[in-house]
């Protein structure tokens, strides 16, 4: 794996996966932009944002395939469209899942704020960004594959 600046804050999320998995439950089974949420078990839920928050470092690994991220967000996705979760809540879910690593990262690391911990704390949320947003929007292609099939899909 290649070595990011950003890898004191990958581990944090890794490390306490459980955790910031169960404050982004906390949230999502009672939001009220993710009401099919509501009647999923904890253990639905929660495996996840687990699944993710755990596999954090490899997903955000400027070396990791493009085509094994988009295989993983795919499967993600699919996942979630056989559970019969609306893309509106899957998305929104997702947003949750990113602002609740966030959250804990930021509430968790006890850096000082000099150049470096800026440095890493802008490096990790670029690179979080962009996966969640490529989550999004592999998971909109799935949604419109199975309504329209006849639709190519780009990822």
């Amino acid at each position: 794996m290649k070595r990011i600046i950003s890898d004191k804050l990958v581990n944090l999320i890794e490390d306490n996966a459980e955790r910031v998995a169960q404050k982004w439950y906390s949230v999502v089974r009672t939001h009220a932009a993710t009401p099919t949420y509501h009647s999923l078990s904890e253990k639905e839920c929660l495996y996840q944002a687990k699944s993710i928050y755990r596999q954090l470092g490899h997903l955000l690994d400027y070396e990791t395939p493009r085509e094994e991220l988009n295989q993983y967000l795919i499967g993600f996705a699919e996942s979630r469209l056989d559970e019969g979760l609306p893309l509106s809540e899957v998305i929104y879910a997702l947003i949750l899942m990113r602002r609740h690593l966030w959250l804990f990262a930021e509430q968790e690391s006890m850096e000082e704020y000099n150049a470096l911990g800026l440095h890493r704390a802008l490096e990790f949320n670029n690179r979080v960004i962009l996966i969640f947003d490529r989550a999004i929007h592999i998971a909109a292609q799935r949604y419109e594959k199975r309504i329209k099939p006849d639709i190519g899909l780009k990822t």
